[in-house]
């Protein structure tokens, strides 16, 4: 089925009803709150952040879903968000999470990603490891990756033989030494900001990929580890406390705050109720 738009210019039906569900999935995602889970979750810690806010740890936080790479590519200066998952993974946090007002992504400097620094570091320790696998299609540039890895590699042996006062090359280097000379290198952080997206990009990606699966909004919170992306969004510094709408503790939640917005609103209840009918299965 075709729709004619001036005159011989023809419009295939299935584009125009792709774009049209992309944007309705996109646009109730975005009045959707987002999600900060917690690895490790210290008792009594609940009381301070509603206080004084989430702080991101190198604001005087705590790293609770940080890693070393993190702290190497400086990104402990920012609270680490995602879209809303009703099963937990190793970034949501394991029964743990605050709820967060999606008018966080107002503010400045907010960053939007759909690979997660992670993955990249794995790549890294496969490659080092000479796994011959080929590299997933998100990979940018497999190439450029395979040659930062290649160089900066060398340079981290050379610098362990120097730092060590050896005599020669050492066979034998800590591969945990290499990733992390590997990481710190301005040639990776130029790399890893290619993955870094505008708001429109981040959330269009993720409409374009849910219509592609048949996935409507309760099906994406239902997501499992098959989920192509992995959505990551780095607020910098901290999140007042008056955007903290919701925490949520072993099955058990207490409500901080109310959206302004009637959408997520709605939006909240409705995860909400899911997520305690899914509790309690």
């Amino acid at each position: 089925m075709r729709l004619r738009v001036g005159g011989n210019q023809g419009v295939d039906y299935w584009i125009v009803w792709q774009m049209d569900s992309v944007y309705r999935f996109t646009h109730q995602l975005r009045g959707c709150p987002l999600v900060h889970g917690f690895l490790n979750w210290p008792p009594g810690k609940s009381d301070a952040i509603r206080n004084k806010g989430l702080l991101a740890p190198g604001a005087g936080g705590s790293g609770f879903n940080s890693f070393d790479y993190d702290e190497i590519l400086g990104r402990k200066s920012f609270v680490f968000l995602s879209t809303l998952r009703l099963y937990p993974d190793y970034a949501y946090g394991f029964g743990t999470f605050l709820l967060v007002d999606p008018a966080v992504l107002g503010e400045h400097g907010v960053e939007f990603a759909l690979v997660d620094v992670a993955q990249l570091v794995d790549r890294i320790r496969w490659t080092l490891g000479r796994d011959v696998r080929p590299y997933p299609e998100w990979v940018r540039d497999p190439s450029v990756f395979d040659e930062i890895i290649e160089h900066e590699a060398q340079s981290a042996r050379e610098a362990y033989v120097h730092e060590g006062g050896l005599h020669e090359v050492a066979t034998r280097v800590p591969e945990k030494f290499i990733v992390q000379r590997i990481c710190a290198s301005e040639s990776f952080r130029r790399y890893v900001r290619c993955y870094c997206l505008r708001q429109d990009e981040f959330f269009g990606a993720i409409g374009r990929a849910a219509v592609q699966l048949h996935c409507d909004l309760d099906g994406y919170f239902r997501r499992d580890q098959t989920w192509p992306l992995k959505e990551e969004i780095l607020v910098p510094g901290r999140i007042a406390p008056d955007l903290l709408l919701v925490f949520w503790d072993t099955n058990t939640w207490s409500r901080w705050n109310e959206p302004k917005n009637p959408e997520t609103r709605k939006s909240l209840e409705n995860f909400v109720a899911m997520k305690l009918a899914a509790s309690a299965l």
